[in-house]
């Protein structure tokens, strides 16, 4: 998230006044899905490698891609993040999206509330939990797609993306993408009730 706070600050600041903020924090979020998956998609394969018993170590892991051809076999410490890309940009601009909206508005209101005795408008942490939570679902649900396709390719169901498509579409047209969104929203909801009151809470410990 400090990598999304930096790139939110800078391109808001140096943006043009015509190019909507919406549009600014969900290019912020995606920047920051793809700075992140630089470290955390080699070190996701590497535990996956460990875990299996491929290797016994990390240092093993590395030298053994380093073995198999240099930077390129290095460069395959990051097979796979592509479909993690194609999942997490859209889950995470969708996110940050809706939850800065909601919380704009929620401010816009405590505002109005307090405006009488002059006080400072702030979220409380039970207003955090549901913008968190309605953040989180509403991006888990619409990406689904992207996550039953992610799926299909890595559990072996299909060779790549446009053969997973092609499959599903096969299976139930067009509504069968939506398949399992339902246990998605269920599951991932809840993380947005914990994950943007610990966010909210760093940022004012930071003095932002």
């Amino acid at each position: 998230m400090s990598s999304y706070e930096t790139l939110k600050s800078k391109l808001l600041q140096s943006a043009p006044a015509s190019v909507p903020a919406g549009a600014l924090v969900f290019l912020a979020s995606a920047l920051s899905v793809v700075v992140s998956s630089a470290v955390r998609a080699p070190l996701d394969l590497i535990k996956v490698q460990m875990q299996s018993g491929a290797v016994s170590s990390a240092g093993g892991a590395l030298s053994a891609a380093w073995g198999s051809g240099g930077i390129r076999g290095v460069g395959r410490l990051y097979k796979g993040a592509g479909l993690g890309l194609m999942r997490d940009v859209p889950f995470f601009g969708i996110n940050l999206l809706v939850y800065e909206q909601l919380r704009a508005a929620a401010l816009v209101r405590a505002q109005a509330r307090v405006l009488s005795d002059g006080g400072r408008a702030e979220l409380s942490t039970m207003d955090l939990i549901i913008i968190g939570a309605v953040a989180q679902g509403l991006a888990g649900w619409l990406t689904n797609p992207f996550d039953l396709l992610k799926t299909r390719v890595q559990s072996g169901v299909a060779a790549n993306v446009g053969a997973a498509f092609r499959s599903v579409l096969l299976e139930g047209g067009p509504a069968a993408l939506m398949r399992g969104a339902g246990m998605r929203v269920f599951w991932i909801a809840p993380q947005g009730c914990v994950y943007f009151p610990a966010y909210e809470l760093t940022l004012r410990c930071l003095g932002r």
